[in-house]
């Protein structure tokens, strides 16, 4: 079972940035997210506090005065977030449509033999998974990855110019909670990527037996293809609950230390406060930007596991297009002046190495197809129709 390395991560993200990351209207949209981004996480907390000490030392034309600079920066979030949309969408549709065809035109190079070792309906899945799974990191990263790094470093930074004391403690507690989420989210990796497996087995079971339904209903296959789906559904919704089951325990030790940072951090500003050393604008600050970083660090345990579940649908694709095909054309092919037009196999012999028996399809076999000639091949399953015209073609 394969799990997802940090190779798996540097070649998903190595693609992103060759194709969307090169985009102009793409790059313009993330400069403007961080913008809308600034506003949201730097201007309005600030605007805040400044109201609120203006207002409790009765200096309202200072109040009246910030309630404008947070109309500005309230007002600049409104034109920025529906802006970046539209200006990204001139550049993922394009992308999105390339990425497309090239990963279908490099399909279409693959060996047949692939396509029947491989279940058809994964391969079909996988290629969807590529270009959808591609535009939702993007997308994931300008509108949420981004606004997670803001709620965790702007704030601690914000805080330390309040009270550098204060500012250290939060910093400290930060990376503890984070360190602990990046620890249970690799803890979930094995179940994650089993999962993934699971998936991608019954996709192909599933697709396969749609694609072959007239075969079954014509051989009374109904009830057995039935139950084997529900059974590999039902072992798929087992490790689903396994997974989840685990996270939801790791959530519980979480919310422990959540409670913890919260005292520390609050029982440390009330004395603060009392003590002269920072005042009431401050104070809300703090609070403000604590209730903030705590958001971010949730949102950034949630956005673990989503990102991980988005690089397993894309590192499918790779593991598709890099698999070398069986057959190669050589190094000098022969050059054909002429072509003749006739079909010729003379003493071809040829069997399955995975077949149970050792009996060859083909022993000794001659045929002769003149040019211009039409021949029908008639036969029991599996006597060798698909097997004589896969050699023709020299598909395994």
């Amino acid at each position: 079972m394969k799990k997802v390395q940090f190779s798996d991560y540097r070649q998903v993200y190595g693609f992103l940035f060759s194709t969307y990351g090169k985009n102009s209207y793409i790059r313009l949209s993330f400069l403007s997210a961080l913008v809308s981004r600034f506003c949201k996480f730097v201007g309005l907390p600030i605007a805040i506090s400044q109201i609120i000490a203006a207002l409790a030392a009765q200096d309202y034309s200072l109040a009246r005065s910030w309630v404008l600079v947070f109309t500005a920066f309230s007002a600049t979030i409104g034109v920025l977030n529906p802006l970046t949309k539209v200006i990204a969408l001139h550049g993922e549709n394009i992308i999105y449509a390339q990425t497309m065809r090239t990963f279908f035109v490099k399909l279409l190079n693959k060996d047949v033999s692939y396509f029947n070792d491989s279940m058809t309906g994964y391969i079909t899945t996988a290629a969807r998974q590529f270009s959808d799974s591609t535009l939702s990191l993007v997308r994931n990263w300008r509108e949420s990855y981004l606004g997670h790094l803001f709620t965790m470093t702007i704030p601690i930074i914000v805080i330390c110019f309040v009270s550098l004391q204060l500012g250290l403690v939060v910093l400290l507690l930060s990376s503890i909670q984070t360190s602990y989420l990046l620890w249970a989210s690799k803890k979930i990796v094995p179940y994650r990527t089993e999962a993934r497996e699971v998936y991608k087995h019954n996709s192909g079971i599933i697709s396969d037996a749609i694609t072959n339904i007239v075969a079954i209903k014509a051989t009374a296959q109904e009830k057995s293809i039935s139950k084997l789906v529900g059974d590999n559904m039902f072992e798929e919704s087992k490790l689903f609950v396994k997974r989840y089951k685990m996270q939801a325990k790791f959530a519980a030790i979480r919310e422990a230390i959540t409670v913890t940072f919260f005292l520390v951090l609050f029982w440390m500003t009330v004395t603060q406060i009392s003590q002269g050393l920072i005042g009431v604008a401050g104070a809300v600050l703090v609070i403000t930007y604590a209730s903030t970083i705590l958001t971010g660090i949730y949102e950034i345990s949630n956005s673990l596991d989503m990102h991980d579940d988005i690089v397993d649908k894309v590192i499918p694709a790779f593991e598709l297009l890099q698999e070398p095909n069986r057959i190669t054309d050589p190094a000098r092919p022969v050059s054909i002046s002429k072509v003749k037009g006739a079909l010729v196999f003379k003493d071809v012999s040829f069997n399955y190495i995975e077949a149970s028996s050792s009996i060859p399809v083909f022993k000794n076999l001659n045929l002769v197809v003149p040019a211009g000639q039409r021949l029908g091949i008639v036969g029991l399953s599996g006597a060798g129709k698909s097997t004589l015209a896969k050699l023709l073609l020299r598909f395994e």
